[in-house]
Formats: structure tokens, sequence, C-alpha cells
């Protein structure tokens, strides 16, 4: 697991709704989930704004930019139907399902995605589902590292006997 040397506490990156995530006791004045500082938070004006590409890059990390990968990565959105843009919550429920089938394909498992919509004054029930998450995460075997994609074969020169027919 890449989580926190220091605790063996697995390392999320959490994508949270800034108008679901108000108050000061879900947010720490560091960006870490209170009472959780393996969780880093990322604030956004709305959960349908989170593109998959960055939930994806979070899970599999850059090694060439020396980024280590999270072990978990987590969405929190309005509750649905009540979202501030009207329809982003449902959009980020589309896209996380596309992105877990991906990620299956890759086989990297899409468990390691946690979503959640909570209003505002929701923040206990919150917590209370981002320490089963971080509790999962930590239950989960080790990720398996991202396929390496296959060099294409190089083509083959063409032969005199090949070329003499044409």
């Amino acid at each position: 697991m890449s989580g926190d040397k220091a605790g063996g506490e697995p390392r999320i990156i959490a994508f949270l709704c800034e108008w679901a995530s108000d108050g000061p006791d879900v947010v720490t004045r560091e960006m870490t989930i209170r009472g959780l500082p393996n969780v880093k938070v990322i604030r956004m004006p709305c959960s349908g704004m989170v593109k998959p590409a960055w939930l994806q890059a979070a899970i599999q990390g850059d090694a060439r930019k020396g980024i280590e990968p999270a072990d978990g990565v987590l969405t929190l959105g309005c509750p649905m139907g009540d979202c501030h843009f009207n329809e982003g919550n449902f959009l980020c429920v589309e896209r996380i399902a596309r992105l877990s089938t991906r990620l299956r394909n890759r086989k990297i498992n899409p468990e390691r995605i946690g979503q959640f919509y909570y209003g505002a004054t929701e923040g206990a029930a919150f917590l209370a589902d981002v320490r089963k998450f971080v509790a999962k995460i930590k239950n989960l075997p080790e990720p398996a590292p991202a396929p390496e994609k296959a060099a294409k074969p190089a083509a083959k020169p063409a032969t005199a006997e090949g070329s003499a027919g044409q």
C-alpha cells in the first residue's frame, strides 16, 4: 500500500463539492478531512466538474513526475436531485460508472473509488462514510500496477523478392 509511512494509513484523495462540504466540521485548514490527515482534500465548485481522468491519475500516479499513486479516491456531491448546479451530481455518477468499467479493463479495482452525496448540514454522516471508505481501502489487496502498453513490433523491411514482382 502506498499509504502514509508513519501510521500505515491509506493515502486518499478527496474531490469535494464546496456546496456539499461547507464547514470546518468536515475540512481542516490543512485541507484534510477532520480526524483523517491521510485524506487530502481538493475543493471543487461542483462534483460535476470532476474529470474522470483526474480520478484515474490520482489512483495510478505518475512516476515520471514523482507522483505516488493514491490508495483510493473519493468524490462528494450534493444530494441527488438537489445539486446547486442542477445536474452536476448526476454527471459525476455517470462519469464514475464509465471510469469504473475502464479501470476494470486495466485490472485496477474500481472499489478504490468512492462517491458520496450529502448536503452541507450532513457532515457527521459524510465523515462516518469516509471512515468506512478508508477502512475498506485499508483491507483491499495491494493495487496491481497499471499494465504497460506493449510496443508494436517494427515493420519488416521489404525484401528484394517481395518487391521484384511489382
